[in-house]
This record gives C-alpha cells, structure tokens and sequence, in this order.
C-alpha cells in the first residue's frame, strides 16, 4: 500500500483541517506560507490553484481509502501424483553414440 512522508502528511492534515474550518484557498495559501515558506517538492511559494488541487485529490484518496475492501477466500490444492517414466539405458545410451 502507498504510504505517504510523514512530513507531507503533517502539510496536507493543516491544509485539510483548515478546509473543515471554513477557510478559503486564499486564507490556506497564506498560512501554510507562513508556516511553512515553500513547497516540499518544488521549493516554491504555495498558491491558491495548488491547495484546490492538493484537497481535491486528498479527498479522493480518502474516499478510495473508504472503499478499500480486503477479501480471504478459502483456497483448495488438487493433489497430482506424478510418476517418473525412466528411460531404459540401452536408448539414452544409443542416441549418444
């Protein structure tokens, strides 16, 4: 399973926690510039079309978390008993000569 660094999940819980508030991109952009100066990634200052698309697909990953579904079935083994065929010495023997 994919597993995000830690230090982005610490970015992208502030950004979320502060959606669930009621903030607005714009109000998200400034702090996490304040907090944080620049992006992980691109070494840039965050803006308001990056936080938009940051939330838009962190909760479609949550959503797909929500769906994610583990299944055990029971599997069952035929037992084959196989029989060696040896090949007489004389013919292994001529084919050689």
């Amino acid at each position: 399973m994919y597993r995000i660094n830690p230090r982005r999940t610490e970015r992208l819980d502030d950004i979320y926690r502060l959606h669930k508030e009621g903030k607005s991109t714009k109000e998200i952009t400034d702090f996490m510039n304040q907090k944080y100066g620049t992006t992980l990634r691109t070494n840039r200052p965050y803006y308001p079309e990056l936080i938009w698309v940051t939330l838009d697909k962190y909760k479609k990953h949550k959503e797909r978390l929500l769906d994610y579904e583990e299944t055990i079935e029971e599997v069952f083994f035929e037992y084959v008993d196989i029989k060696k065929n040896t090949l007489p010495e004389e013919f292994i023997m001529s084919n050689f000569l």
